[in-house]
């Protein structure tokens, strides 16, 4: 291909792939960037609710995008060719039980929500308050009324 084209490819960021998929030694000298897919690492298959993409883990939540770019790193991969990709929608659960405002609890994934919709689907207006998991460095917000649970990739909140 020529030494003036970038190679890339996109790994998932969960600790299976990191894990099994990649021969991580052998493939990155001869790529120029990961993007590493930080996101759906809790998602619609989960049974249980939990920040879809977290920066930190938790004792509840080990997949993070800190375990994904910690595991790189201690593989000897060099920084520099690590980019980080994050979601730009929420996640929700429904059926979701109270305890935890809905963090970490069994439920059933219900939709998405596109960012473009947060103000609209996601206010305080329509019954959702919203917390900040300062462990994970996360926001999320539980609706009571509804018992569903969005779990959200930024820290802007809308009234």
């Amino acid at each position: 291909m020529g030494n003036n084209k970038i190679i890339t490819f996109a790994a998932g960021g969960f600790q299976k792939f990191l894990d099994s998929a990649v021969d991580w030694e052998k493939v990155m000298p001869k790529i120029d960037y990961v993007n590493l897919m930080t996101y759906d690492l809790v998602n619609g298959y989960s049974p249980t609710t939990g920040h879809h993409t977290g920066l930190y883990s938790t004792p509840h939540q080990v997949e993070s995008t800190d375990n994904c770019v910690q595991y790189l790193l201690k593989k000897g991969i060099n920084p520099g060719k690590l980019i980080i990709g994050a979601a730009f929608y929420a996640r929700i659960w429904e059926n979701v039980s109270d305890e935890n405002n809905g963090l970490y609890q069994p439920g059933k994934f219900k939709t998405s929500v596109g960012y473009n919709d947060f103000p609209s689907k996601l206010s305080k207006a329509n019954g959702f308050t919203f917390y900040w998991d300062d462990a994970v460095k996360a926001p999320y917000a539980w609706n009571v009324t509804q018992n569903c649970l969005p779990l959200l990739m930024t820290s802007i909140q809308w009234n």
